[in-house]
């Protein structure tokens, strides 16, 4: 009311102010005089209301000039205060303009730059200078300089300038830049000028354009691929698609096969080959071995793996063919040399056996075996000197024995008495030497010996013989010292076969999941670049097939380890309820899709239990992924049962229970034994390497446990396993781990820009690692093996080095001892990308100053958390090892 009131009296300021305030200050004083004369006198007169005007006449001129000042100032102070809150909003509007990530250009219609904004001049890399002098013929200039088509740019601007039009469109730079670019116009007092906006779209359309070449790259790999594929129609059997591989093998041409029967070059019967069909639609995968006809009339050995699709409504089946002709010479020749070798080994007249670390046989040659009464070696496998003919002997063989153990010395060609199994006493010439493992540890001992009981007699008869006997006896001896070489030969042929396992362990590791790193990453590039559902399905394939061949690799792979007592186990805090979740949720898919219903009960569980979760998931994963296998209706249950619960540990038993086939007893008293497997005939319809279950008996052996399984046929089957886990006050579960897809956010949300160095020899592996960083908002640099890495790390300092471990010229340890001795690389965060799976690998990387172990085939999000993980946390300090890489 006041202000309104004010501005009233401003606008009357100047000589209608004076009008209006004297009338109202006359009429005021004749109303107030009236009062004051009615008042005291009764009555109005005339000298009363003189005296008021008069009054009035003598008090307004001065109350008018002080009321006129007062406005004055008020006008002024309201002025000042408008100017101010004029400045401030410009200035946040300035502020605002500033904080955008798009640079904006406000330009008049006669091409007069009326605004910029600070990120404008940061976009076109503006000096100082030219953006503070107010040309805008030079400003133009250098933009036109950086474009690569500046005379198309300013004729789409003439273009736009007078008219209402919008516009959105992109500029290519000279040095490869990209910038999106949204205009409008704007009205400017009654002129028409245009605002401008840019933005820095290049990493986008960059990759974009990278995932069209690798869309490209990826049907030209699966038109050259090395199988047959095809695509057939379930309910015609037609073929809808061939690749030139299947072509080529068959002899066809590509329009010769497509939309002809599946008959034309299937040797089954008909009805044969329906319910193939059948079984692949019914299980959604199956692999057969059958023979093709080919167009010139030859007949190939396939494997042939198939997989139901719906494709446009209809299912269809997805084949892969692969020629097994060759692979099955191979396999005749390879027992036709196993049989050679056996029948050496068989002819030989020596004595030799080997033990494990408890003194239990773990081979023999036939002679061995008919010595202790045996018609085969296998017969001795597992068994004691206790339960032998030899008994009374048992304990003095023994104790020789675990002296070579303990000591690592050899005990050679002492005598030693033996009863045979028909009770006689005959005389050996026993040599025993450790049994090492290739990193040099004794896992057991290896004997040779040799029937000396002639020789024995012999000797008591030479005390009675002249020296012609004693010659003869000498002679004796230089034969047996021949024959003892021999023995010392073998003994190191046998010690080289060990260390030869081993390697060709590792090395088959290296060398397949070399490849595989490269199939599974590049497929994991095309599905996160957006694919079709045939694609998608197409990629779903290459996953599954690789992962099972990885599974392969990885069973035969633990159980050499835990045979060579190479499989040590972790001790970390465990969240056995997540545990339990994370199986249900691993076979969950594939029950979903053959309709069974997964039960993961909830325990109540001791507090404070310590140990393996991997290989406790391991183990019931193998339980669980079977149980699906083998049950077409109903359900699968998951549990834990505490059986035993002490101060210091707990048994608990873990059990799968499923509503399957079901197993018969003999069947049952096999199962655990390595390669073994329910269905071992050749049309078995579930597929399995046999390991499985061996791995989870060994792994409950090793926690101190043990396996058994209850079941009848077709009435389901309950398998278990139990473990002896450690309690410890205090211990608390496992942290909860970063989601792959939040790790990739908070890659690109704190350490985008940041650079990473990428030593990596195999091209395909390269391309997938520096993609994933890549879209991750990471800058990659390359390195094509140890050597460049050590140049680039010490040119110029890098926040993260991914370092493969074997490389030409310099392998992963050595490169990193050498950055390590550098100024900045003492301190930079060490990867190791690797394809080898064993505890040596991760040995040789903390011994040459790595910090942290990826296995190959590098799976994106074990590379985003490692990646996170070390660019938050840097370097640890001396003394301290990154969780990754304890035990």
């Amino acid at each position: 009311m006041g202000s309104r009131l004010v501005d009233h009296l401003l606008r009357l300021n100047g000589w209608r102010l004076w009008l209006v305030f004297s009338v109202v200050t006359v009429v005021a004083a004749v109303f107030i005089v009236s009062l004051m004369d009615l008042a005291l006198m009764g009555r109005i007169t005339s000298d009363y209301l003189l005296t008021g005007l008069v009054t009035a006449a003598i008090v307004a001129p001065a109350s008018l000039f002080l009321m006129s000042t007062l406005l004055q100032e008020i006008a002024a102070q309201q002025q000042q205060n408008l100017s101010r809150s004029v400045e401030s909003a410009e200035t946040r509007l300035r502020v605002a303009l500033d904080s955008s990530d798009e640079g904006i250009l406000m330009v008049a219609a006669d091409g007069k730059v009326l605004s910029a904004n600070k990120r404008f001049f940061e976009l076109w890399r503006v000096p100082p200078e030219l953006a503070t002098a107010g040309r805008d013929d030079l400003l133009l200039a250098h933009v036109l300089d950086q474009l690569a088509d500046p005379e198309g740019f300013m004729a789409g601007v003439q273009r736009l300038y007078g008219s209402d039009a919008q516009a959105d469109d992109t500029l290519q730079f000279k040095d490869g830049r990209v910038f999106g670019r949204y205009t409008r116009a704007l009205a400017l007092g009654g002129e028409q000028g245009r605002i401008w906006c840019f933005r820095d779209v290049s990493v986008q359309v960059h990759t974009r354009e990278a995932l069209a070449e690798r869309e490209e790259q990826y049907r030209a790999i699966v038109n050259q691929a090395g199988d047959g594929i095809d695509l057939v129609d379930t309910e015609t059997l037609c073929f809808l698609e061939v690749n030139e591989e299947a072509c080529r093998m068959l002899g066809y041409r590509r329009d010769e096969l497509i939309g002809e029967s599946l008959t034309r070059i299937e040797t089954w019967s008909d009805v044969a080959l329906r319910e193939a069909v059948a079984t692949v639609v019914r299980e959604g995968e199956a692999s057969f071995e059958v023979q093709l006809r080919c167009k010139d009339g030859r007949v190939i050995d396939a494997l042939v793996r198939s997989r139901a699709i719906r494709l446009r409504g209809r299912t269809c089946l997805v084949g892969v063919w692969h020629e097994v002709g060759k692979r099955k010479a191979a396999e005749q020749a390879i027992r036709e040399s196993r049989k050679l070798l056996q029948a050496i080994i068989d002819a030989a007249p020596m004595r030799v056996f080997w033990k494990d670390l408890d003194l239990r046989y773990l081979g023999c040659n036939p002679a061995f075996a008919r010595d202790a009464g045996r018609s085969a070696p296998e017969e001795l496998l597992g068994e004691d000197d206790h339960h032998l003919a030899w008994a009374d002997q048992a304990e003095i063989y023994q104790a020789d024995d675990r002296a070579v153990m303990a000591s690592g010395v050899a005990k050679l060609f002492y005598e030693e008495p033996q009863t045979t199994p028909d009770g006689r006493t005959i005389w050996l010439s026993t040599s025993k030497v450790p049994l090492r493992s290739d990193d040099g540890r004794i896992i057991g001992v290896l004997g040779i010996y040799e029937d000396i009981t002639e020789r024995k007699q012999a000797e008591g008869a030479i005390r009675e013989l002249n020296a012609t006997l004693e010659r003869r006896v000498r002679q004796r001896t230089s034969e047996l010292e021949i024959v003892n070489a021999g023995l010392m030969q073998a003994c190191d042929a046998a010690q080289t076969a060990s260390r030869a396992k081993s390697a060709f362990l590792a090395n088959m590791s290296h060398e397949i999941r070399t490849p595989m790193n490269g199939i599974l990453g590049m497929a994991g590039l095309l599905r996160r670049g957006g694919v079709t559902a045939k694609q998608a399905a197409q990629l779903d394939r290459i996953d599954t097939s690789a992962t099972h061949l990885l599974q392969v690799i990885s069973d035969i792979l633990d159980l050499s380890k835990i045979e060579a007592e190479k499989l040590s186990l972790e001790v970390a805090p465990l969240a056995l309820p997540s545990l339990l979740m994370s199986v249900g949720e691993m076979i969950g898919e594939r029950a979903h899709d053959k309709g069974l219903q997964v039960h993961v009960e909830r325990p109540t569980l001791p507090d404070g239990l310590v140990g393996d979760a991997t290989r406790l998931k391991q183990a019931l994963l193998n339980y669980a992924s079977n149980a699906v296998k083998f049950t077409a209706a109903g359900s699968v249950a998951l549990r834990v049962i505490v059986q035993e619960s002490e101060t210091d540990s707990a048994l608990l038993r873990f059990e799968v229970e499923d509503t399957g086939i079901g197993i018969d007893a003999p069947t049952q008293a096999r199962l655990f034994r390595a390669f073994e497997q329910a269905d071992s005939s050749t049309t078995r319809a579930y597929g399995g390497t046999g390991l499985g279950l061996a791995i989870t008996r060994r792994l409950a052996e090793l926690m101190g446990g043990e396996v058994g399984v209850d079941s009848q046929p077709g009435k389901g089957s309950r398998f278990w396993f139990t473990a002896r886990l450690a309690r410890c006050a205090g211990a608390l579960p496992p942290p909860h781990k970063v989601d792959a897809r939040d790790a990739e956010a908070l890659l690109r949300q704190h350490h985008a820009g940041r650079r990473v160095l990428l030593a990596e020899d195999d091209p395909v592996n390269r391309t997938v690692v520096e993609a994933l960083l890549t879209d991750a908002g990471l800058q990659v640099t390359l390195a094509h093996d140890g050597v460049e890495a050590v140049r680039l790390a010490t040119c110029e300092p890098v926040d993260l080095i991914l370092m493969d471990m074997q490389m030409p010229r310099l392998d992963g340890p050595d490169a990193t001892r050498r950055i390590r001795q550098t100024l900045h690389g003492a301190t930079v965060p060490i990867i190791a990308l690797t394809a080898n799976a064993f505890a040596e690998d991760r040995d040789r990387c903390l011994g040459s100053g790595m910090d942290d172990f990826i296995t190959k085939p590098v799976e994106a999000e074990a590379l985003f958390e490692a990646t996170l993980a070390w660019l938050s946390k840097g370097r640890p300090e001396p003394g301290q090892t990154h969780g990754r890489l304890q035990g």
